[in-house]
């Protein structure tokens, strides 16, 4: 496992950790990202808390694999948020706002805060804020994305007239107490419509 310090991480890096090849991806700058996903990547905060304001409720994390190796633990997950208005989370009718893989070095994380990253069940900028773990985020690459076929599924993305739809992401870092902790992909669905309901597989 390449480890977080050798930065930066590429798209292909990321995907490599689970054995998977990439899809094809191409850097841009923020002037080509259309809104709304410039506004939810191009900026220097936790992305939980950016798509919780912009989708007015919480969002649950969703982890579909994992790596250990040692110290490095690696995860692929979908953030969701729930379809109703009551805010209750269930496999039915929740929509995928996120895809993501993260890479952390667990040596950057406090006691305890680790136990709680690997159990699964937060979303990790909740964990570090909670923790109160010193951390800056550095966005250091835009994504145009021609999403393969699982990122269509979870997206719910269908193809019209041959041409794939393209979805936006970036690349960053969260740096805790001035140290590269976290290597972090975080890919949007390709705008509002896109969104809808699915039940996303487990892999």
């Amino acid at each position: 496992m390449k480890l977080v310090e050798a930065l930066p991480h590429t798209i292909g890096d990321l995907y490599g950790l689970f054995g998977r090849d990439a899809p094809r991806a191409t850097v841009v700058p923020a002037r080509a990202v259309p809104q709304p996903q410039r506004s939810l990547l191009a900026h220097e905060s936790h992305m939980t808390v950016t798509l919780e304001a912009h989708h007015r409720g919480p969002v649950e994390v969703v982890v579909l694999d994992r790596v250990l190796h040692g110290d490095h633990y690696a995860r692929r997950i979908l953030l969701r948020r729930p379809a109703n208005a009551g805010g209750t989370f269930g496999r039915d009718g929740a929509v995928v706002v996120q895809f993501g893989i993260m890479l952390f070095n667990l040596r950057f994380a406090t006691d305890e805060a680790r136990p709680d990253i690997l159990s699964e069940n937060v979303p990790l900028g909740h964990i570090l804020i909670r923790h109160r773990q010193l951390r800056r985020i550095s966005t250091h690459s835009l994504l145009e994305i021609e999403p393969d076929a699982e990122m269509r599924r979870h997206f719910g993305i269908v193809e019209a007239g041959g041409e794939a739809r393209r979805v936006y992401g970036r690349l960053a870092t969260i740096f805790c107490d001035e140290r590269p902790a976290v290597e972090l992909l975080e890919v949007l669905p390709p705008g509002p419509a896109a969104a809808v309901s699915a039940s996303p597989s487990r892999t």
